[in-house]
């Protein structure tokens, strides 16, 4: 199911998590942070009151499959080239590693002068069976600084469960 995103958990009318991922091994889960929800038409986390495309801020989630990138390294350099080749102009800046709930780091980068005119940062993890890239993006440097500590809140609540009894590993 690569690509699949799913409504997992809500808190009244809202929903707080969502599985990015699943197969026979167990689902990449990611949950909104205080103030964002979870708007299952962008598949992305939007602040609380936002209509999705609208918003000057979303967060979400990109499983990708590890063929052709056996390292998390690997998968960067992917990654990197990959917007390079859309925006031609584009900065890219290295940003401190943001940890995720089991104390692993996910290396981060920012970028700038996007064709479309949004900013963006990169956070990568490396799941069992994929890599899980997951994005901030944002219309204006105001914005992506504002959003940005919901960002590293997502990728703070990222966890593998695991198929067998929820057990959360990775």
């Amino acid at each position: 199911m690569l690509g699949s995103t799913l409504a997992r958990a809500q808190r009244g009318n809202e929903l707080r998590s969502y599985i990015v991922y699943t197969d026979s091994s167990g689902s990449v889960v990611l949950t909104a942070p205080q103030g964002w929800v979870f708007d299952p038409p962008t598949g992305s986390f939007v602040p609380t009151g936002a209509k999705g495309e609208n918003t000057p801020a979303i967060i979400y989630a990109q499983p990708i499959s590890k063929e052709g990138k056996p390292t998390l390294q690997s998968f960067i350099k992917w990654d990197v080239e990959r917007v390079k080749t859309v925006s031609a102009r584009v900065r890219v800046t290295s940003e401190d590693s943001l940890p995720t709930a089991r104390g692993a780091k996910a290396p981060a980068n920012h970028f700038s002068g996007l064709i479309d005119g949004n900013i963006e940062s990169h956070a990568y993890i490396e799941a069992p069976s994929v890599y899980v890239r997951v994005v901030l993006s944002s219309n204006n440097e105001a914005e992506h600084k504002k959003a940005h500590a919901a960002f590293a809140a997502v990728v703070k609540s990222y966890h593998f469960s695991t198929v067998a009894g929820g057990a959360s590993r990775k």
